[in-house]
């Protein structure tokens, strides 16, 4: 053997190598997407956090109407009393009634802010559980990139036979155990 055959042999055994190593990099990874946005409004434990979030917002609601209706009867009653007051019993009672109002309009604003804290907070307890399930699930299976597609567009086309969002809902939901 020549050196010149040898060196065609060794040249063609690393194009041959390296092929095989671009094969493999491109064709046999095992990569896969999920529709997250369908993935959490299936999955029950974002539906459990959400009903138990509407509990809280519906009794919070309730506050507010009765804080309300309460304001509304001292404003009527004053309305009907006030021809027979004297000026200062209608600047104290106008000045009451305000001092109400405003109280009433922060406490509904700081309602609004602690519906709006809460709200962020499950949905970020619920995304955190599903993300270690999703990490978990992907190891478990093989897979070695597990992307998540939403209305964002992140991913913007992908053959459906990638779409692993059925088959991972159905175990995350069998995963659940309640909060």
């Amino acid at each position: 053997m020549t050196f010149k055959q040898f060196s065609i042999g060794l040249f063609t055994a690393i194009i041959i190598a390296l092929g095989i190593s671009i094969f493999k990099l491109f064709f046999e990874q095992k990569v896969v997407y999920v529709e997250t946005n369908k993935l959490l409004e299936n999955y029950e434990g974002m539906k459990t956090a959400r009903a138990e979030f509407q509990q809280k917002a519906t009794q919070w609601q309730a506050n507010i109407d009765t804080l309300k209706a309460e304001l509304d009867r001292e404003i009527k009653s004053y309305e009907a009393a006030k021809g027979r007051m004297s000026m200062k019993e209608r600047e104290l009672n106008e000045k009451l009634i305000s001092t109400k109002r405003q109280q009433f309009i922060d406490y509904q604003n700081g309602i609004q802010q602690k519906s709006q804290q809460e709200d962020f907070q499950m949905t970020e307890k619920v995304l955190t559980e599903i993300n270690a399930f999703i990490e978990s699930y992907g190891k478990q299976n093989g897979y070695d990139l597990i992307l998540g597609a939403n209305n964002s567009g992140n991913i913007v086309y992908a053959n459906d036979y990638l779409d692993i969002t059925s088959e991972l809902q159905k175990a995350l939901n069998a995963n659940y155990q309640g909060f």
